[in-house]
């Protein structure tokens, strides 16, 4: 994790200026190895600004660290699925 202390998020986007979900936390997976994580997508969803629109999604999947928390981290990821 580098420097990181806050965690890894994820976000979606769909079309427009800054229409997104928001950063939603999911903190630090173990170090070191694969480890599954599951993210509901009504937590992502909650925190979306006024123009998001899941039926106009360009960006259904962003993970990165924590903003100002992202030194030296690398990772990994994998069989990220959408299950209903």
């Amino acid at each position: 994790y580098g420097g990181n202390t806050g965690g890894l998020v994820v976000k979606m986007e769909s079309e427009g200026s800054n229409c997104n979900t928001g950063d939603v936390l999911f903190g630090r997976p173990a170090a070191g190895g694969w480890q599954a994580v599951s993210v509901n997508m009504a937590t992502i969803t909650a925190a979306q600004s006024a123009c998001f629109d899941l039926r106009r999604t360009n960006v259904p999947f962003a993970i990165f660290p924590k903003w100002g928390d992202q030194q030296g981290v690398q990772f990994q990821v994998r069989n990220v699925r959408f299950v209903q």
